[in-house]
């Protein structure tokens, strides 16, 4: 008998957690475990979890970086360059720390609720994809999510 939802947001927040791929390697992917579960029960911890991971944020590091070049167009040139690489290259690491740090408290969050984290094969990904019926893949989903017997391998936290 299918569950139904209040949310639909619910059910896509659970179905989007249970399959995830960590950036560094996006061949591994991972899904989390608790043996007999309920949709709503996993879908509300997702909930929560996933709120809790949007609100952490990284420490800010560091404080300013004062660059001297010499008093020549060539200096201030290569000052302006120096900014503006070391701007980006500071973006780009303070998203991949905030992206790491929400992973991080999403993963310790399902942890507390007794969640294991289940490692997959990219084969069980591509044939969960394959399924073209989304109630099917969500029920498909939802069953790694409640298994008595996980697939995968554990992976510590």
């Amino acid at each position: 008998m299918p569950v139904r939802f209040a949310s639909k947001a619910a059910l896509a927040a659970g179905a989007a957690a249970l399959l995830a791929s960590t950036p560094a390697a996006a061949a591994d992917h991972y899904y989390f475990n608790k043996p007999g579960v309920t949709r709503e029960a996993y879908a509300a911890d997702v909930a929560e979890c996933a709120e809790l991971a949007g609100g952490a944020r990284a420490k800010p590091q560091g404080g300013p970086v004062y660059i001297s070049y010499p008093n020549t167009t060539a200096g201030a040139a290569g000052a302006a360059i120096g900014i503006l690489f070391a701007g980006l290259l500071s973006m780009n690491a303070a998203k991949k720390e905030r992206a790491m740090m929400r992973r991080t408290v999403e993963r310790t969050c399902m942890a507390d609720k007794g969640y294991a984290r289940m490692g997959v094969e990219d084969e069980v990904v591509e044939g969960i994809e394959k399924i073209k019926d989304e109630n099917e893949r969500l029920d498909r989903m939802f069953a790694l999510a409640a298994s008595d017997k996980p697939i995968g391998k554990r992976i510590k936290e």
